[in-house]
C-alpha cells in the first residue's frame, strides 16, 4: 500500500470515527438519565451536570476529529498536487501529521460557533459539534435550574 492509498484508507476511517462516536455519546447521555430515575440515592443535579461534562467532551472529540480528518484531506490533496506514488507509507504519516500540528481547533470552534457566517451550517460535522455545544449549556442550565 502506497502513501496515497494509505492517506484515503485513514481518511474514510475519520468517517467511521464519527459514527462511533455519537453513537457513544447519545447512548452516554441516555444511560445518565435512566440510571438516575432507576437509583433512587442519585440527587437530581448530578444528572445534568454529568450530562453537561459529557458534552463538553463530545465537542473536544468532535473537533478532534474534524482536525485529524482535515489533516488527512490535506495530505491526500499535497500527495496529488505532488504526483507521489512511492511505497514509502511513513511519508503519508509524516506529511499528515505536520498538517494537524498547523490546524487550530480554537480557531475551527470560533468559526462553528458564528452561526451568522453560515459556514457552520454547510457541514456536517460542525452541526455535530453545534450539537455538542448546544447540549452543554442546555445541561448546564438543567443543572443551575435544579441546584436553585
Amino acid at each position: 500500500m502506497n502513501s496515497y492509498e494509505v492517506s484515503i484508507t485513514m481518511y474514510k476511517h475519520q468517517h467511521v470515527r464519527w459514527n462511533q462516536w455519537a453513537l457513544f455519546f447519545f447512548g452516554s447521555i441516555v444511560s445518565v438519565f435512566v440510571l438516575e430515575e432507576k437509583v433512587v440515592i442519585i440527587p437530581c443535579w448530578i444528572s445534568p451536570l454529568l450530562a453537561c461534562f459529557l458534552s463538553v467532551i463530545w465537542v473536544a472529540v468532535a473537533i478532534s476529529i474534524r482536525r485529524t480528518t482535515k489533516a488527512w484531506r490535506e495530505t491526500i490533496f499535497q500527495l496529488e498536487n505532488d504526483n507521489i506514488i512511492e511505497d514509502n507509507v511513513i511519508k503519508a504519516f509524516h506529511i499528515q501529521e505536520e498538517k494537524w500540528k498547523k490546524y487550530n481547533p480554537w480557531k475551527d470552534l470560533k468559526v462553528t460557533l458564528c452561526l451568522w457566517n453560515m459556514e457552520a451550517l454547510k457541514s456536517v460535522t460542525r452541526m455535530l459539534t453545534l450539537i455538542g455545544v448546544f447540549s452543554a449549556l442546555f445541561f448546564f442550565i438543567l443543572f443551575l435550574k435544579s441546584i436553585f
